[in-house]
């Protein structure tokens, strides 16, 4: 039961919880529907029936994160390198990860994957670190995966969580000590999945796409 008092403008909101059955870009409306002696007034007892009423059209946004190449971080070769042979802590890459439309995510768990069994980070690299302005996000990795036999995927644990706002950005770099045998200019890896999930909902925001 609501009160509708004369002379104001009262507002009905309609909440409702999404099921796992809708999906992004889906539309939803509330309309009300004509009353039929569905009203009293408070003074007169007389009965009323209400007029119908249409509601705005919703656009249901997904809560997914997405990754792009960090635009500011350019393309590298011999003669405008990244860093040294032998160098610590050069930036080896750089990678955006955007938050969804819907709704802000948790980030637990990123992925680098070696290019390739010729070019991987266990054989130019040590002491592989994921930066966010300058801040450690992640446990160290010493000694990557050999990626003798075949291509390594390279799991960094988040800890704590990163959250990226609805819409928002989130810089990650890659920073790592250079090998000798880092002789040429030449990319050695790419992002992997990104293991997320809605900060309200809980629902997976996870990302598998590599840059």
């Amino acid at each position: 039961t609501m009160i509708a008092r004369v002379g104001k403008t009262n507002v009905l909101t309609v909440q409702a919880d999404l099921t796992g059955t809708t999906t992004a870009t889906e539309t939803i409306s509330v309309n009300l529907e004509t009353g039929v002696s569905n009203a009293t007034t408070l003074t007169s007892l007389t009965t009323l029936n209400t007029g119908p009423g249409t509601g705005r059209t919703l656009t249901i946004a997904a809560g997914t994160v997405s990754v792009s190449l960090n635009s500011s971080f350019g393309n590298k070769s011999s003669t405008n390198p990244t860093g040294t042979i032998n160098a610590a802590s050069v930036k080896l890459g750089s990678f955006v990860i955007i938050g969804g439309a819907g709704e802000d995510a948790d980030v637990s768990q990123i992925a680098l994957v070696d290019v390739s069994t010729a070019l991987n980070l266990n054989t130019y690299t040590q002491n592989v670190k994921l930066m966010h302005n300058g801040v450690q996000i992640a446990p160290t990795l010493a000694s990557p995966a050999s990626a003798a036999s075949a291509v390594q995927t390279h799991t960094f644990n988040v800890s704590p969580s990163i959250s990226v706002p609805a819409g928002g950005q989130y810089v990650v770099d890659v920073v790592a000590d250079l090998k000798a045998t880092q002789t040429s200019a030449a990319a050695i890896i790419t992002t992997g999945a990104i293991t997320a999930s809605g900060h309200t909902t809980g629902t997976s925001a996870n990302y598998s796409t590599a840059v």
